[in-house]
């Protein structure tokens, strides 16, 4: 249609312009700047059917964002929060956490302690709760019971922004953006050297696979990180959680999805890591991380059963 009028235009310039100009009421030149006046105005109109297009591909996501925004928060921030800027410690107290809607709790009477450098593994079967005891450890959804702590403050008593800052957290599925290594890890801190970036890659055990990259920290990762594999998508991910330089850092399944020597390289690495630092490590394979401290949500009061304390 926008090609169709483009040349109806041009034709009906040219043809208005040739009869003036028969008439004596249009000089030569001025008739070539008549004929071309439609093309050149259809620079301005050319993206239109493309922007069309793209705002009927972006209607259902602009819905569901719209629907998002309206979803009442299950959080509620306090009225005067108090500081956990300098916390050290995550203390989980007889904790029992709700999903908004649900008829029951889906975790229940929960207890764990994550002190300044130590590292605990939650552990339970699936569907036992161990990413909703994480949600509201991370202040996404608050207790039915119980509390969370950070020192002696009760998490509750302060904003979700300010108790987020303290964690570093590091998904089961480490999604990757179409863009290089570099721009990838820069999401963990903007501000951050190639040193730093180095540095966390290295951490992560990934030192010997950089060195080994074409293009270094500018070597694109693919769309959604297609050039890795999973064991390297996974160390991307905690390197990122390192590069984020909390004082906790949580790891939500981390050998999800691996095969087993993958999985267990993966996890002693991790093991490595978290000896020395605030660590929660959620999985269902506790067996990965044997010198660890366990809880197990199949017996939420029973305290750390493994492990030096």
């Amino acid at each position: 249609a926008g090609t169709l009028a483009i040349g109806a235009s041009t034709v009906a310039c040219l043809i208005m312009g040739i009869a003036a100009l028969r008439a004596g009421r249009l000089p030569g030149p001025e008739l070539a700047v008549l004929a071309l006046t439609p093309l050149a105005t259809a620079e301005l109109v050319a993206g239109l059917p493309d922007a069309a297009a793209r705002l009927l591909g972006a209607r259902h996501s602009a819905h569901r964002l719209a629907e998002l925004d309206r979803t009442p928060t299950p959080i509620t921030e306090p009225v005067a929060p108090r500081d956990v800027s300098g916390t050290t410690e995550l203390t989980v107290e007889a904790l029992s956490v709700r999903w908004p809607g649900a008829a029951a709790d889906a975790v229940t009477g929960l207890d764990l302690h994550v002190g300044a450098r130590r590292g605990v593994v939650l552990t339970g079967p699936s569907g036992a709760g161990k990413s909703t005891a994480l949600a509201a450890i991370m202040r996404q959804l608050d207790p039915s019971a119980g509390r969370i702590a950070l020192d002696t403050v009760d998490t509750r008593a302060s904003t979700s922004d300010a108790v987020r800052a303290r964690f570093a957290w590091c998904g089961p599925d480490t999604h990757l953006f179409d863009s290089t290594l570099r721009q990838n890890l820069l999401l963990a801190r903007p501000d951050a050297t190639d040193a730093d970036l180095r540095t966390a890659l290295r951490r992560a055990r990934l030192g010997a696979w950089l060195d080994g990259l074409p293009a270094g920290l500018d070597t694109p990762l693919g769309a959604h990180g297609a050039g890795v594999s999973g064991g390297e998508r996974q160390r991307i991910g905690v390197a990122r959680a390192l590069l984020a330089d909390r004082h906790f850092v949580l790891l939500d399944e981390p050998t999800a999805h691996l095969d087993g020597p993958t999985a267990a390289a993966l996890a002693a690495d991790l093991q490595a890591l978290t000896a020395d630092r605030a660590a929660l490590i959620v999985t269902h394979r506790p067996d990965d991380f044997p010198d660890l401290p366990a809880v197990d949500l199949a017996t939420p009061t029973v305290a750390a059963t493994r492990g030096a304390p």
